[in-house]
């Protein structure tokens, strides 16, 4: 894939996911994972128009709701459409093989 197909469809994704209100999906204490999970449920129980369903079913999202974002894409736009701001917290455990 060339830089400008990627350009290209990082476009639509944004373009799609403007077509949508996310503000039901967005909850304190959720993680971009949790709000993605809930969104791709939402689209998998038919919840949204169909024009939704065409774009994601077409050869470039191959039926992904997400094909071109990860966590940080996504994080990034709820941040610059609704001003969601995000926490972070590292933990730490022990591993396998500690002794």
């Amino acid at each position: 894939m060339t830089n400008e197909e990627f350009l290209e469809l990082d476009k639509k994704q944004k373009e799609m996911l403007d077509k949508l209100d996310l503000k039901p999906f967005i909850h304190s204490g959720s993680t971009p994972a949790m709000i993605m999970e809930d969104i791709e449920n939402a689209y998998e129980d038919h919840e949204f128009p169909p024009e939704i369903d065409e774009i994601v079913e077409s050869p470039e999202f191959q039926g992904c709701f997400f094909n071109m974002w990860d966590t940080y894409d996504f994080m990034d736009y709820l941040h610059d459409r609704y001003g969601v701001r995000w926490s972070d917290e590292i933990t730490y455990w022990v591993g396998p093989g500690w002794n």
